[in-house]
C-alpha cells in the first residue's frame, strides 16, 4: 500500500497543469462569462477557487447553525429596510433612540418569522446564535444611523443591480476571443447635491472573519466601482437625474430648514 501510494505520488509530481478547451470553457460559463465584483476577487486570488465554486460549483458540507453568507444577508436585510424606513420618517435624525431600537427589532422579527420560518422551532443552539447575532446587529445599524444623521450624504439607493434585469447596464468587455460582463449589486448608494451637482457615495457593507465584522464605507470597494460609472454615465443619466432630484428632496427634508 504504501509503495502504491508512493508510485502514484511520483506520478502527479510529473503531470503538468492542464487547461480547459473552449468548448469545455463555454460548456462550464456559458458563451458569455459573466463576472461580479466578488468572482474578479476570487479569479485573482485563485484559479482553481474559481473553477472550483463557479465551474463545477463544488460547495462544502454544511454544519448546523448559521453560516456566513446567511449572516451576511440578515446584516444586509436589517441595513437596507431600517434605512429605507428611516428616509420614510426624514432620516435617521429624527428617530429617537428607543424609536430606532423599536424599528430594529421589528424588522429582526420580520426576518425571522419570513426567512427562517420562526425561532419556535429551532435548536437550543441554533437560537443561542441568533441571539448572539442580534446584540451584533443592534450595534452596527446604530453606527449607521450615528454616521447618516450628521452627514449631508442621504441614501438614494438600496441594492442597486448593474446587468442583468437591474437599473443601470452591466459593464461589457468584447475582443476577439468572446465577450465578458461585469454584473452585481451595489448595497447602497448615497447622494449629496452641492452647488447643482450631484456627488455619489458608494457603500459596501463587509461581514466576515477576513477582515473586521463591519466597515461602515469600503474605500477599496469604492474604487473598484469607479470603472463601472463611467460606461453608465451616458445611458444613465435620466436615471441619476431623477435621483438627484430625489436627493433633493430628502435632503430638505432631513434638513429642516433649508432650501431644495
Amino acid at each position: 500500500d504504501t509503495r502504491r501510494v508512493l508510485e502514484a505520488m511520483e506520478r502527479g509530481r510529473t503531470l503538468e497543469r492542464g487547461r480547459l478547451s473552449p468548448d469545455a470553457v463555454r460548456t462550464l460559463y456559458g458563451e458569455q462569462i459573466r463576472m461580479s465584483a466578488s468572482r474578479i476577487d476570487r479569479v485573482n486570488s485563485c484559479h482553481f477557487a474559481f473553477f472550483m465554486q463557479y465551474g463545477l460549483k463544488a460547495k462544502e458540507r454544511r454544519k448546523a447553525g448559521l453560516d456566513a453568507p446567511e449572516i451576511g444577508t440578515f446584516l444586509h436585510y436589517l441595513l437596507e429596510n431600517t434605512a429605507r424606513e428611516a428616509a420614510r420618517r426624514g432620516g435617521f435624525r429624527n428617530l429617537e433612540q428607543e424609536e430606532l431600537r423599536g424599528l430594529i427589532e421589528g424588522y429582526i422579527d420580520r426576518f425571522a418569522r419570513e426567512n427562517l420560518g420562526g425561532l419556535e422551532e429551532k435548536s437550543a443552539r441554533f437560537r443561542y446564535l441568533f441571539n448572539r447575532l442580534k446584540k451584533t446587529a443592534f450595534s452596527i445599524v446604530e453606527n449607521v444611523a450615528e454616521e447618516l444623521s450628521v452627514s449631508d450624504f442621504v441614501p438614494l439607493a438600496f441594492e442597486l443591480e448593474f446587468g442583468g434585469h437591474g437599473k443601470l447596464p452591466a459593464v461589457t468587455i468584447e475582443n476577439s476571443a468572446g465577450a465578458l460582463s461585469v454584473s452585481g449589486k451595489v448595497d447602497r448608494v448615497d447622494g449629496w447635491v452641492k452647488d447643482g451637482k450631484l456627488y455619489l457615495r458608494v457603500v459596501d457593507y463587509k461581514t466576515g472573519k477576513k477582515n473586521s465584522t463591519f466597515r461602515r464605507s469600503s474605500t477599496a470597494w469604492a474604487c473598484r466601482c469607479c470603472f463601472t460609472f463611467s460606461p453608465w454615465s451616458g445611458r444613465a443619466a435620466a436615471f441619476w437625474a431623477a435621483e438627484r432630484r430625489s436627493c433633493r428632496r430628502a435632503w430638505s427634508m432631513c434638513r429642516p430648514g433649508t432650501r431644495s
